[in-house]
């Protein structure tokens, strides 16, 4: 996988990361037994509905989002591949093999067993 697929990955699943952090934060104040023990600051923007609101709203959007460029590029590889002719002696081309994550040892296994 190139750096720069890694890295937009892990820009990409900071809104997700983000919900469940905020998630707990607030799960955490609801269960805590004195109310009054967090600073005010920290209060008030628990009570602002209208930010938990479209925090979580924004967080689903980007999950939906981020899911549907997954399934696209999904069903492009997948597409790719019907495309490619069937030998019973070749298996994947490298570079779909290694699209879908699969090591030598892991594509020698699995043509042993197609056979």
């Amino acid at each position: 996988m190139a750096l720069s697929s890694f890295v937009l990955a892990k820009v990409a699943s900071l809104p997700l990361m983000l919900l469940y952090c905020f998630i707990g934060a607030s799960t955490g104040s609801l269960l805590s037994a004195d109310p009054d023990a967090a600073t005010d600051g920290v209060q008030s923007i628990e009570k602002n509905q209208t930010l938990i609101i479209s925090g979580i709203l924004l967080s689903f959007l980007m999950i939906g989002g981020i899911t549907h460029f997954i399934k696209k590029e999904l069903d492009k590889i997948l597409e790719r591949q019907k495309k490619e002719p069937k030998d019973g002696n070749a298996g994947a081309s490298e570079e779909a093999a290694l699209e879908m994550g699969m090591t030598p040892k892991t594509q020698r296994t699995r043509h042993r067993r197609a056979a």
